[in-house]
C-alpha cells in the first residue's frame, strides 16, 4: 500500500482525547494558535501521524500506535536481517500500517454513520 503524502494544506481532522467529538482545522491555525479543546475538556489530538509529529503531539494515538509498530516490525525482521536477508525500512512498514488502521476506522465511521438504526422492540 502507497501512503499519500502528507500535505499542509487543507484541513486536518483533530479527534478529541476522551470522547467521540471532532474537529477540523488548518495546519497555519495549529501552529499559531495551538491545539483546541474540545467541550468535554480534553484536548483534541491530530488523526495523522505526520501532523501529530509536525505538532509534537507525541501523547496522541496515532504516534503510540506508530511506536509500538516500530517496535514490533523490528523484533519480527531482527532474525531476517541477521541471516543478512534484505528488509524493507521499519519506519516506512509502521506508517503504513498506521494509515490502513487510521483508513479503515474512517470508512468504519461512514459504513456506521449511514446505518438504518435498530428500532425498539414493542412490548
Amino acid at each position: 500500500m502507497k501512503v499519500k503524502p502528507f500535505k499542509r494544506q487543507g484541513l486536518h481532522r483533530l479527534e478529541c482525547s476522551s470522547c467521540s467529538g471532532y474537529a477540523y482545522s488548518t495546519v497555519a491555525q495549529l501552529e499559531s494558535v495551538g491545539m483546541p479543546s474540545c467541550a468535554c475538556g480534553a484536548p483534541f489530538v491530530p488523526d495523522r501521524l505526520e501532523l501529530a509529529q509536525l505538532l509534537g503531539a507525541t501523547d496522541a494515538p496515532c504516534v503510540l500506535e506508530y511506536e509500538q509498530a516500530c517496535g514490533s516490525i523490528a523484533h519480527g525482521q531482527a532474525s531476517h536481517v541477521a541471516r543478512g536477508r534484505r528488509v524493507r525500512d521499519v519506519t516506512d512498514v509502521a506508517l503504513e500500517r498506521v494509515e490502513r488502521n487510521r483508513a479503515a476506522a474512517a470508512r468504519k465511521r461512514r459504513l456506521g454513520a449511514i446505518a438504518p438504526a435498530a428500532e425498539p422492540l414493542p412490548f
